[in-house]
């Protein structure tokens, strides 16, 4: 094993393992790394509530009880009231300080480019994987981050949709693997016990998501692999969801496509019909969102450029043109 560590404010830590992994035989319901993050966030950050208060959230939203905000928020308002209504602020304050390994599990080249598996171990949210896709060469490559939608994960995404593309198009391109993303009963549990303790799952997400994006941050100071000043970030359905409240948290994403959103009440998906009637409670349920929700989806207002594609265009293997010219225009310059 190589281990290294960068002098750098971001705190990574690399090893090469081909032996890394996570202790989860099913991604889908794995969901004991969320569960040990609300044993140890909740004492601090945590703001519990009981089940009937949190049915009593959802009841006003049915009720239309809730209204949306009237202020104009600026985009500075905007990201605290999403950092607020997730409860990530203390994720993501101090997060290039805080120590995130990164494990090579295996390193291919073929076709142009070159491949490879990583395992992500963070002390909050536990172990995810993701795979890191680049052209050969020694770059800097402008690179997008891509988040997965249900039921998928990294390796479907680069296999069955356009990771692979990107690479050719000259653009290094960072997979996650989501966990808890099947739409089944492990992630309405999941999603209710992180409701309950005041956090959420796709609060959750969207903190992987800047881990991937602190690790591109990293590779581009370390060895200048990845350009740090030309990020991208793409997401399918439930990745989208999530990636339009990162893109409006992080201003480093230059150019984002999203082929969904919604108004963090309820899902656009009929979850109910699709297992058995687990609605309201699903990854996309976070109510202390939905009063901003319409400022959030105004893309117009986006610091980022951003592309509102079609639903499934983002996953879709056809179109990809049109994506990567989309990157093209405000990543290549």
């Amino acid at each position: 094993m190589d281990a290294g560590a960068s002098s750098s404010a971001i705190n990574v830590v690399e090893t090469n393992d081909s032996k890394a992994d996570w202790s989860c035989s099913d991604r889908a319901t794995c969901t004991g790394d969320y569960e040990a993050f609300i044993l140890k966030a909740l004492p601090m950050y945590g703001h519990p509530i009981s089940q009937a208060a949190l049915d009593a959230q959802i009841k006003a939203l049915d009720d239309g009880a809730v209204p949306l905000e009237t202020k104009k928020l600026s985009q500075a308002e905007l990201a605290s009231r999403i950092l607020a209504g997730a409860n990530i602020e203390f994720l993501v304050n101090g997060i290039d300080a805080r120590k995130l390994e990164v494990k090579t599990t295996a390193t291919t080249a073929a076709n142009g480019m070159v491949e490879r598996d990583l395992v992500f171990v963070d002390p909050w949210v536990g172990t995810f994987k993701g795979v890191l896709l680049a052209p050969t060469g020694s770059g800097p490559f402008p690179t997008v981050i891509a988040i997965h939608g249900h039921p998928d994960d990294a390796e479907i995404y680069r296999d069955s949709y356009h990771g692979k593309d990107f690479p050719g198009r000259g653009y290094a391109i960072l997979m996650l693997t989501m966990r808890a993303m099947a739409i089944d009963a492990a992630e309405h549990q999941i999603t209710i016990d992180l409701l309950r303790a005041g956090f959420s799952l796709v609060g959750m997400r969207v903190y992987e998501t800047l881990l991937g994006l602190k690790y591109l941050r990293f590779l581009a100071e370390k060895d200048k692999s990845i350009d740090g000043a030309r990020l991208g970030l793409i997401g399918h359905s439930g990745g989208s969801s999530a990636s339009d409240l990162t893109v409006r948290i992080e201003p480093r994403v230059k150019a984002y496509v999203s082929d969904n959103s919604v108004d963090w009440h309820r899902s656009d998906t009929a979850w109910d019909t699709l297992v058995g009637n687990i609605e309201p409670y699903h990854c996309e349920t976070l109510p202390a969102l939905y009063p901003v929700n319409e400022q959030i989806r105004d893309f117009s207002t986006a610091s980022s450029s951003i592309d509102k594609v079609a639903y499934a265009t983002a996953q879709s293997q056809s179109g990809n043109d049109g994506l990567i010219t989309f990157f093209d225009m405000h990543l290549m310059k």
